[in-house]
């Protein structure tokens, strides 16, 4: 902690997702969740950091304990927690017992408002997925946009250059060791500055294309440019409450 002082860190995120059982599954590590644990304490005590917040990945073996998992970071004095719903990216694409059906993403949407209307941790929804209108603005405090390659941009340790860290590697712009960054921040980053190439398949005669621009650039299929996961589609946000027609 003293060395990311030292280099003028500000912010800090913790993973915890889900209590001691489903952590240390999730994790593949036994004891993972104590030392997150420990590490949330320590951090939400110390002034220093401008943002500290805390990250949960929910999926069906911690969905049923989110109200214990918010409870607990008020007692570590946490006041900012992020929550995502595991998705078809890396390994998770060989783990389906992972995944919320439509049922479990709505309950989780249920819970969130829930909690951002109790009010006392700044809770939000992740920027993956548009969220159709149902959602959208209820679950986080902005309108979904997905930033890869508009003001957001990685470096992997291989020194690969990405449109978003989260993105497949396969879809690298360059490499740090051999490309001038500015450069490929310039010129290369088009198709994800102009997305209209993305407008086929399920996307082609889609209603909500104004506001979903073909969905987070991480769900992208390489092979197939196809989005692995329509939020609106596969998790029936437009029958609860919207509609497939243009806003």
């Amino acid at each position: 902690m003293a060395e990311a002082k030292r280099g003028a860190m500000s912010a800090v995120t913790v993973s915890l997702d889900g209590l001691a059982a489903e952590h240390d599954w999730l994790r593949g590590r036994r004891g993972s969740f104590e030392r997150a644990r420990r590490t949330i304490a320590l951090l939400a005590a110390d002034p220093f950091w401008k943002q500290m917040d805390v990250i949960t990945c929910v999926h069906q073996r911690n969905l049923g304990h989110l109200n214990e998992i918010h409870d607990l970071l008020l007692d570590f004095g946490v006041s900012r927690w992020r929550i995502f719903a595991v998705e078809p990216i890396g390994r998770a694409l060989q783990t389906p017992e992972l995944f919320l059906g439509p049922e479990g993403f709505h309950l989780l949407m249920e819970k969130i408002r829930d909690f951002r209307n109790r009010g006392r941790l700044h809770v939000n929804f992740s920027d993956s997925g548009y969220l159709g209108p149902c959602y959208e603005e209820k679950v986080r405090d902005h309108l979904y946009f997905c930033r890869a390659g508009i003001n957001v941009s990685g470096i992997m340790a291989n020194g690969d250059i990405l449109a978003c860290p989260n993105i497949d590697r396969r879809f690298a712009q360059g490499n740090i060791f051999r490309d001038d960054f500015m450069t490929v921040w310039s010129e290369r980053y088009r198709e994800f500055r102009n997305r209209t190439w993305m407008r086929q398949g399920v996307c082609g005669s889609c209603g909500q294309w104004r506001h979903c621009q073909g969905s987070s650039f991480h769900l992208r299929d390489y092979q197939t440019r196809e989005t692995r996961l329509c939020h609106c589609r596969d998790y029936q946000l437009l029958s609860s409450g919207g509609s497939g027609r243009e806003l």
